[in-house]
């Protein structure tokens, strides 16, 4: 995860920079926060890609992550069996 973001980082400071890339996108990503602040933003992507069958994730603040990926499954769960 850390790898995914630190990657994002850089894409954003890529595209920020319009001299870096003739085909640059508009910025869309959130100002750089600081590892001990993106917690929230991680378990949030984790949920999403636990939803699409991911197996695992490698994150350094476990706790949150599990909750989301909880709440996630359990509210797909509850939205199947109130359409079934």
């Amino acid at each position: 995860m850390a790898n995914a973001l630190n990657a994002a980082d850089a894409a954003r400071t890529k595209t920020q920079n319009p001299a870096a890339s003739a085909n640059t996108v508009p910025d869309q990503m959130p100002p750089a926060r600081a590892p001990e602040d993106r917690d929230a933003a991680s378990a949030a992507l984790s949920a999403l890609v636990a939803a699409q069958g991911v197996w695992g994730v490698r994150v350094h603040n476990v706790p949150p992550t599990v909750d989301a990926v909880t709440v996630a499954n359990t509210l797909r769960t509850v939205t199947r069996t109130k359409h079934t």
